[in-house]
């Protein structure tokens, strides 16, 4: 079992080995909750590039497939 003790600010260093184990970094963010039989519990809620998916809107670029085909067979032409 891993300790550590926590500071006059209430801070805590969490040991690297659990740290490894939970693979959490400088910057991620924990979710602490108490329950009921008094045990703590620290859940990292990183975010994976997965769930990201669809938050960002393409932007729109303005030329259409068309276009960008004709572009393309005329590049080859060498015209």
């Amino acid at each position: 079992m891993s300790t550590s003790t926590m500071t006059s600010k209430g801070q805590v260093t969490i040991p690297l080995a659990i740290r490894q184990q939970l693979g959490i970094g400088p910057g991620d963010r924990l979710s602490f909750s108490v329950r009921d039989d008094g045990v703590l519990e620290v859940v990292p809620e990183t975010v994976d590039f997965l769930s990201l998916a669809g938050s960002v809107k393409p932007r729109v670029s303005g030329v259409t497939l068309e276009d960008k085909e004709a572009a393309i067979a005329e590049g080859a032409s060498g015209e």
